[in-house]
């Protein structure tokens, strides 16, 4: 799967391309700049991916995770099986320790996670 259509799907996603906030009242959120949604930033170690999804709005992704991360809605995670992307979980970054994240990073990619 490539990048561009990643990012495509992505951008779909009615909370990060700003349909519920335009819904709620804000005209502008819909013609806000989301170029934080355009590329994907590999990580291959799980304390620098930890660290971003804390400090950046982006697209992240880890083996065959995809993680799109924005401060004020979350996490959304996509995981890509069958050569389609999923979404699957969403979560809270700033309630997580490191090494609690990255138990559920592992359960994640090995596939324990869906079991």
């Amino acid at each position: 799967m490539n990048v561009k259509t990643i990012c495509n799907k992505i951008k779909k996603n009615k909370w990060l391309n700003g349909y519920y906030d335009m819904k709620d009242g804000d005209v502008l959120a819909m013609v806000t700049d989301k170029e934080y949604l355009d590329s994907i930033t590999h990580r291959a170690s799980v304390k620098r991916l930890f660290s971003d999804l804390k400090n950046f709005n982006g697209i992240f992704k880890h083996k065959n995770i995809i993680f799109a991360n924005h401060w004020n809605y979350g996490c959304f995670i996509y995981r890509i099986e069958n050569n389609k992307l999923r979404q699957f979980e969403h979560l809270t970054i700033g309630a997580y320790q490191e090494e609690e994240f990255q138990s559920d990073i592992d359960k994640m990619v090995s596939g324990e996670w869906f079991k």
